[in-house]
């Protein structure tokens, strides 16, 4: 006894299973050729979900591809994303790992990509940026591994020279200068180094 069909969509070439109950999913193209489906194929209730859940995960991790083909993401985020999508939360956590082991999904990349551009639009501390980073989804360990990386002595001192031009040329002077610097997540030791050669 069936207890499904496979019936056409409401487009040329759109394809969906039905259940007896009335319950239905899309079935697409590329896995209808695949699996040598037909129309009027009768399914199982065990086929019926079996091939639900394929479908399913075929257009999770399209979809997952589709957002990493326009920027990097963390896992959290583009779970996230993926969710607003109604996609079933065990599915997305497949998707979600063989992304990671394809390399699409990289949360290191996605760290590099998002200190350089924070760096254009603010020249932050290390810390500061660390806590960005932590807020965005990315773990600790790789924040702190690709910050380390990033933030040599002589980096961190650049940055400070660089915001203490800027803000002279606004008429700041040093205690607004160095008040400004906290802010952006540079240290009271940092500041001070770079103060003796600059005041």
């Amino acid at each position: 006894m069936y207890y499904a069909t496979i019936s056409g969509g409401s487009s040329r070439n759109s394809f969906q299973a039905v259940s007896e109950e009335g319950s239905s999913f899309f079935i697409p193209k590329e896995i209808f050729s695949r699996k040598h489906l037909h129309l009027k194929q009768e399914l199982s209730e065990k086929e019926f979900f079996l091939l639900k859940d394929e479908c399913e995960y075929f257009l999770c991790y399209n979809k997952a591809l589709s957002l990493l083909a326009s920027r990097e993401y963390t896992r959290f985020n583009l779970k996230q994303k993926l969710i607003l999508k109604k996609f079933n939360l065990a599915i997305i956590d497949k998707v979600i790992l063989v992304l990671i082991e394809e390399g699409s999904l990289n949360e290191e990349r996605f760290a590099e990509a998002f200190i350089d551009s924070r760096l254009r639009r603010a020249k932050e501390g290390k810390p500061l940026l660390r806590l960005r980073l932590i807020q965005k989804g990315v773990p600790r360990e790789i924040a702190d591994k690709i910050l380390s990386e990033k933030y040599s002595e002589e980096f961190t001192e650049e940055l400070i020279k660089d915001n203490i031009v800027k803000f002279k040329a606004k008429g700041l002077q040093k205690e607004a200068i160095k008040f400004k610097l906290l802010k952006l997540g540079f240290s009271n030791y940092e500041i001070r180094g770079v103060f003796e050669e600059e005041f």
